[in-house]
């Protein structure tokens, strides 16, 4: 499968449009409803791919898409002249395993947010479908932990 294969950077109407069915494998992976993607906060994600401030790297063989990895673009509160980026979106299709696409898509974004001046990324590994293992993808990368991320939901 690996002929024909490519990753490449692509505007949100492109992405949106031909990720549906992997976004539903997503979202059933994780233990949300395969349509929960359609209730995502599409405007902002629009405005935010407007304004450079969205990267979206996909691997596609023969047309069709097999993973993708997004990343928000923003400055920090740490440093005015520091530019950071924060892994979202990751996922690669259930019969893609094996060819190593996580981790090359990951290498990939990496080498692109890094032409783009961007200082330092980060990646985020839930604690729900395979994030609990993710994180030694990151490190492979170099990436080091950076502490804990808590939720306190609107019903508490």
């Amino acid at each position: 499968m690996t002929d024909g294969l490519t990753l490449q950077e692509e505007r949100f109407g492109t992405f949106w449009r031909d990720a549906q069915p992997l976004f539903a494998e997503h979202c059933e992976e994780v233990g949300e409803p395969r349509d929960q993607f359609l209730r995502k906060n599409l405007e902002l994600i629009k405005r935010l791919d407007e304004k450079g401030a969205w990267q979206c790297l996909t691997a596609r063989c023969n047309g069709r898409m097999f993973g993708y990895v997004v990343s928000l673009i923003g400055p920090t509160l740490e440093a005015p002249d520091t530019r950071i980026a924060t892994q979202t979106l990751f996922f690669v299709a259930r019969d893609a395993k094996g060819m190593n696409l996580g981790a090359r898509l990951l290498r990939e974004s990496v080498a692109l947010l890094r032409a783009k001046g961007i200082d330092d990324i980060f990646f985020v590994a839930r604690n729900r479908g395979t994030g609990l293992r993710i994180g030694a993808l990151f490190r492979r990368l170099g990436a080091e932990e950076y502490g804990q991320m808590f939720r306190l939901g609107k019903a508490a």
